[in-house]
């Protein structure tokens, strides 16, 4: 006998996380993210998936250096490989500096809102009931 029971809606509720208090620390967190995916769509724009990639991955590779390399990319993807690597070591300050906040927001799924294209704020998150 299966004594596993199904979830009904009303199980959200005991299993969604405790809505928190949005911060200054948490807009800085959705400001770069939203930075991320401004200099995605840009790419998509100008350069195939490809370039877009490279660029993406040279600034992940080089993201913890003092520079970025200027031969790391052609001259033509050079700036654009540059931007997302500011993009990147500002994301890794933040993530580093604001633990919490960065929890706070994946838990309630704004990155993952932010990543499909949706453009959440605060006053988002607070009259949906994630945060306060």
């Amino acid at each position: 006998m299966n004594n596993a029971s199904t979830s009904s809606p009303s199980d959200e509720k005991y299993f969604s996380p405790p809505p928190f208090k949005m911060t200054d620390k948490h807009e800085l967190i959705l400001e770069n993210t939203r930075q991320g995916n401004q200099w995605q769509q840009d790419m998509d724009r100008g350069f195939t998936k490809g370039e877009s990639c490279q660029c993406f991955s040279r600034a992940g590779l080089y993201k913890d250096a003092d520079e970025f390399p200027v031969g790391a990319v052609n001259e033509r993807l050079f700036p654009h490989a540059v931007g997302m690597w500011v993009i990147l070591k500002e994301s890794d300050r933040l993530h580093k500096a604001y633990p919490m906040e960065s929890q706070d927001l994946d838990r309630c799924g704004a990155f993952r809102d932010l990543m499909m294209g949706d453009d959440i704020t605060k006053s988002d998150l607070i009259s949906s009931g994630k945060a306060y």
